[in-house]
C-alpha cells in the first residue's frame, strides 16, 4: 500500500509510483502529480502508476490522477518481447495524458486478466 502525492517525476522509464517492475504486486495505491520525460527520445516509457512493466506483475485496487506527458495514464509500456503477463484489475485512471497519441489507461491488451478497470474524462 503506497501513495505519492503532488510529485513531479522526470525520467525515461518513470512512473508515478514505480519506474520499472518485474514480478511485483502493486495494490491499494495511488498517485497524484506529474510525470514528464527527462529528455525527448523515441524510447520513453512513462505511466501514471508504472513506467515499464515486465512479466508476472500485478496492479490492483489502485488509481492515478497524474498529468502524464508522452506516456499513458496507468501503464507506460509493457515491453518484454512476447512474454508479458501483467494483471491489471480494479484500477481507475483519472490521469490527463498531455500527448494526443497516448491513452488514459494503456494502448493495448497486455494482460490475461482485465477486470473492472475504468478511465474518467472531464468534458
Amino acid at each position: 500500500k503506497s501513495s505519492v502525492q503532488s510529485s513531479t517525476i522526470s525520467g525515461i522509464f518513470a512512473g508515478g509510483l514505480v519506474g520499472s517492475m518485474t514480478g511485483i504486486k502493486i495494490e491499494n495505491s495511488y498517485t497524484t502529480g506529474q510525470v514528464t520525460p527527462l529528455y525527448q527520445t523515441s524510447d520513453t516509457r512513462l505511466g501514471g502508476l508504472v513506467g515499464n512493466g515486465f512479466g508476472d506483475s500485478e496492479i490492483s485496487n489502485s488509481y492515478s490522477a497524474e498529468d502524464v506527458t508522452n506516456g499513458n495514464g496507468i501503464l507506460g509500456s509493457s515491453y518484454n518481447g512476447s512474454n508479458s503477463r501483467i494483471v491489471i484489475k480494479n484500477t481507475l485512471s483519472l490521469s490527463d495524458t498531455l500527448t494526443s497519441s497516448k491513452y488514459k489507461f494503456y494502448q493495448s491488451d497486455v494482460s490475461t486478466i482485465w477486470n473492472n478497470n475504468y478511465e474518467v474524462t472531464e468534458k
